[in-house]
């Protein structure tokens, strides 16, 4: 097991690694360009990807911090240093939406001219190809080793995609029409980029709090219940740790096997432990006849 986990949170960290490159590449040419045609829209799509670039910095610490071995204070692992990793850039996010709100209004009641470029229309353009491309790369990634940091990450790259769509858009349409729509265009983005941190927020918190994961409660009760020695399970709870989950389980069982219920219960647990990423600890609520 933790070889697995060693071996996801290495690969993760290089994928966090590209990109951090590839957000501080995009972030240059869109400062650049929003500073060169003073594009507000622009402007609040490059401090957006340096953004990023920081929220991958946090995650390659955190996917360090996964790769170390359980030990006796942390005989789980450091598997919530994912769900850190993931309040963290949320909450990043979510204040950074913020800002760009503040600001977008006060454009709107102060607008100042945008100095309209094909090129440079061309070139933002060429940068919201790139965040689809990161977008894609990061689920195919996320389907091989689940992780709930690269799941946000390619979530916040789609975004990022539609808010560079969006950056051209009003950066063209300032142009055509002869008022500055910037202002009205970096709301609007800044709504999609609050509502995008707080549900990343809010999922994490529940994480952090220990809510129930009915899937995975899901998934041993139905295991538990598939033993012929269980008759039926009375209550169960889990506790998360990343990947790795700690299921405690009160079951009945079959009065036909009350006398090798010690026994039958370390096999139960080994069998669960070869089929899941999990740990079952099973207590004995009672015998029933049938």
């Amino acid at each position: 097991m933790m070889g697995g986990i060693k071996t996801k949170s290495k690969k993760s960290a290089a994928v966090c690694v590209l990109g951090i490159c590839l957000n501080l590449a995009l972030f240059f040419i869109k400062l650049y360009i929003g500073l060169s045609t003073g594009s507000l829209c622009i402007y609040t799509d490059a401090v957006n990807s340096a953004l990023d670039s920081v929220t991958c910095i946090i995650a390659v610490i955190g996917f360090c911090i996964l790769g170390l071995r359980a030990n006796e204070k942390y005989p789980c692992g450091y598997g919530r240093a994912e769900d850190m990793v993931s309040f963290i850039m949320s909450a990043v996010i979510t204040a950074t939406g913020c800002y760009f709100a503040y600001y977008s209004a006060e454009r709107i009641m102060y607008p100042t001219p945008v100095w309209y470029s094909v090129k440079y229309a061309l070139l933002v353009g060429l940068t919201a190809g790139v965040k689809l491309g990161m977008a894609v790369f990061y689920r195919a990634f996320q389907k091989k080793y689940p992780s709930p940091v690269i799941k946000d990450m390619a979530l916040d790259s789609i975004m990022d995609f539609f808010i560079s769509l969006t950056a051209v858009i009003s950066f063209t349409l300032s142009d055509r029409i002869g008022y500055s729509v910037d202002g009205f265009a970096g709301l609007a983005i800044s709504i999609a980029v609050i509502a995008e941190g707080f549900k990343i927020l809010s999922s994490s918190c529940k994480k952090l709090m220990g809510k129930r994961d009915d899937e995975i409660c899901g998934k041993a009760e139905e295991f538990l219940l598939s033993r012929p020695e269980i008759v039926s399970v009375k209550r169960i709870i889990n506790h998360s740790y990343g990947s790795f989950s700690v299921i405690d389980a009160e079951v009945v069982f079959s009065s036909k096997y009350a006398e090798n219920a010690v026994t039958a219960t370390s096999v139960i647990k080994q069998d669960f432990l070869s089929l899941e990423s999990g740990e079952l600890i099973i207590s004995i609520g009672g015998f029933s006849d049938e």
